[in-house]
């Protein structure tokens, strides 16, 4: 009897997760992004769409602005599929796969400009003139940095592959966490966040 009792409890427990996942339904919500690539690493926030296709497979569109950090700016757009997977009453968990555009913007005259003091304080104590080590400066760096006017960005196609786990505070809204691994080439790196969204 107790083990009829604990069936059923995971039976209704299941029931309701899926009633908050059922076809149809819709949710809208923002996070807050952390993307740790090995040259660089910057916290974003972005929004996001979900739609339910069925019980289980959820389609959702997100897009993020990565702020600066270390001369870089970065920015994605996201159509990724979740398979949800109810684990109790409103806790659900997801592996997730999709495309990813990712677009950086790399400072290039702030890049240079921050190492400058210290290439100059080495050159002064080595004899060279502040005249001479400008011309220097500008022939070995900022030439480079004015041909590509003083940034320079790119955008580029990729793929995502994670997981996440959500909690139902309430009908409609819900919390998550999520990691999620951007496989774009030259930019690939794994990106952890968190998020709130109002279901509808």
């Amino acid at each position: 009897m107790k083990k009829l009792m604990m069936i059923a409890a995971f039976v209704v427990a299941g029931l309701t997760a899926n009633a908050q996942n059922e076809a149809g339904k819709m949710a809208a919500g923002v996070n807050v992004s952390y993307g740790m690539h090995k040259d660089y690493k910057n916290f974003g926030f972005g929004a996001k769409f979900q739609y339910n296709i069925t019980d289980a497979i959820r389609g959702e569109a997100s897009g993020n602005y990565f702020l600066k950090k270390d001369h870089c700016t970065m920015w994605d757009a996201n159509i990724n599929f979740h398979y949800v997977i109810p684990i109790s009453e409103g806790l659900n968990v997801y592996p997730l796969v999709g495309a990813t555009l990712v677009g950086v913007k790399v400072d290039v005259d702030g890049a240079i400009d921050s190492g400058y003091d210290a290439a100059w304080k080495a050159a002064q104590a080595s004899g060279m003139s502040k005249a001479d080590f400008d011309a220097a400066w500008k022939l070995a760096h900022k030439v480079a940095a004015d041909e590509v006017g003083g940034s320079s960005s790119e955008t580029k196609f990729g793929f995502n592959a994670g997981a996440g786990i959500e909690y139902f505070i309430s009908p409609n809204l819900k919390v998550n966490a999520e990691v999620k691994y951007q496989y774009v080439k030259d930019f690939d790196r794994p990106v952890i966040s968190a998020g709130i969204a109002y279901v509808f």
